[in-house]
């Protein structure tokens, strides 16, 4: 009997619904649910709440780049055991622009496009994006000399554009729009030869990647260097609708132009606000504590806060008031170079972001969602608490405010958490569009504790074994390595 493929589509008004089917002339069709982005409507009934289920054999697949059909030869996508649809990624991925980079040592490549790069390594389900570690649906596979991944790593890494259409065709469109987005630099960084701009500090804020084609203008048409860029300066930036899946998310910069240049140079200090205090010579002198922005910057610095001093909200842009600085607030000052020497050093505050403050804090939304560990990391100084997986999962951002007690009310700190136990959080309503998304945690409500500690293995299960009747042996492989359970 010869056995097929066969992508099953069912549409009852918006839902998708998946059932089984049987094809004569000894053929043995599988269902693969995929979803239907685009439905011709011929009359208003079209869609009615009788499933509407269209059929195509997995070797009619064909895939669209920008709405033009690629030529794949025999390099055609095909379907898993899994049901994730597999597409050839040399010839997507250059259609799209990018360049691919083979190591056949590690059997990895790099995916490359302006500063955006992806590895992907042959027989793993991870990939990295500009650092970034993420999780595929499926294996990276080499399959008669073609790298073949899931189709989901396009809109998932490369921030493409993918849709099936009701004729089977998968429609990929490249994503490389450009947004607007004004800010204020808060930062500028060498990262590996690629200069970095932070504007708008760090929770709300965006780092956009300079390349060699990134236009530097000022507002009034001159041509500028990155050399020219300078803390404090306010920019209108036109940069990539694809950002990195981190927090403040990445993205390239088509086009900056400084709208507003200081009148001196300025120095800064990212940190907390630790004291706040009354000032003769300005409206109030707070002590910012944390680390310098810039060589000749400092950790710790006391600051007078003038009339002239500009307070922002990182998060709207709009403008806040010396009341709002108060002692626990994080935020980035800017000052000038001609500090008073002392310990710590007094300078006076031109420009200051306001990262969190009261008023935020105390209109902030917050979600519920219940879940178990799957995941603790350690990324630089912050640490992320993984829930629910992968697909479905949610990363939370654990910081100096997050509390953290049992069901009872008694407090814990993060190094109590373990794997498995299960959660009830209180999370941001703000989260990054990331899979799995990314959210700062308010409260985390430990209801179960496991009476042992777990180790764990992310993976796929390859085998299993039901010989015994009273237990079932699984063998999962994944990132960690074999293991049977």
């Amino acid at each position: 009997m010869k056995v097929r493929k066969l992508i099953g589509i069912s549409v009852a008004g918006m839902m998708l619904v998946v059932g089984s089917n049987a094809y004569a002339d000894d053929h043995e069709f599988k269902i693969l649910p995929i979803q239907l982005d685009q439905l011709e409507k011929t009359n208003e009934n079209s869609l009615t709440e009788e499933p509407i289920t269209l059929w195509l054999a997995e070797d009619d697949m064909k895939i669209e780049i920008n709405g033009a059909e690629m030529e794949l030869g025999s390099d055609l996508p095909y379907v898993t055991d899994e049901d994730v649809v597999m597409i050839p990624l040399r010839h997507v991925v250059e259609a799209l622009g990018y360049e691919i980079t083979w190591y056949p040592d590690t059997m990895s490549m790099d995916v490359v496009k302006d500063a955006m790069m992806t590895t992907l390594t042959i027989n793993e389900d991870a990939y990295v994006v500009n650092g970034e570690n993420m999780t595929l649906e499926s294996i990276v596979a080499l399959t008669e000399g073609t790298t073949f991944v899931p189709v989901s790593f396009l809109s998932q890494a490369l921030q493409a554009n993918v849709t099936t259409k009701d004729n089977g065709t998968i429609s990929i469109e490249d994503m490389a729009q450009w947004v607007n987005k004004s800010g204020t630099i808060t930062n500028i960084v060498e990262v590996n030869d690629v200069t970095q701009i932070h504007i708008n500090g760090f929770q709300y804020g965006t780092v956009l990647i300079v390349t060699e084609e990134t236009e530097i203008v000022s507002e009034a048409g001159d041509v500028l260097t990155i050399d020219d860029l300078e803390l404090g300066m306010a920019l209108q930036a036109e940069h990539s609708l694809a950002t990195t899946m981190s927090i403040p998310p990445q993205t390239v910069a088509n086009k900056v132009v400084v709208k507003e240049t200081p009148e001196q140079a300025y120095i800064g200090t990212a940190g907390e606000i630790t004291a706040v205090n009354e000032s003769d010579e300005a409206e109030v002198q707070i002590v910012i504590d944390g680390q310098k922005i810039g060589e000749n910057s400092y950790d710790e610095v006391k600051l007078d806060v003038t009339e002239d001093t500009e307070i922002i909200n990182a998060a709207d842009q709009k403008e806040l008031t010396v009341q709002d600085l108060q002692k626990g607030v994080t935020v980035y000052a800017f000052y000038g170079i001609g500090v008073k020497e002392s310990l710590p050093p007094i300078g006076v505050a031109e420009k200051i972001f306001v990262e969190l403050h009261e008023e935020v804090e105390d209109d902030m939304e917050w979600v519920e969602k219940s879940g178990d560990i799957t995941n603790i990391v350690q990324d630089k100084e912050v640490t992320k608490v993984h829930i629910n997986g992968f697909q479905y999962g949610t990363v939370l951002i654990v910081t100096e405010d997050t509390e953290i007690i049992t069901e009872e009310g008694n407090p814990l700190e993060i190094d109590d958490l373990q794997l498995g136990m299960n959660l009830d959080v209180e999370h941001s309503l703000a989260m990054t569009k990331s899979i799995p998304a990314q959210t700062v945690v308010n409260k985390i409500v430990v209801k179960e504790t496991s009476e042992q500690a777990y180790i764990g293995t992310a993976g796929e299960i390859t085998e299993i074994d039901e010989s015994d009747e009273e237990v079932v042996q699984i063998v999962v492989k994944g990132k960690t390595g074999r293991k049977q359970l």
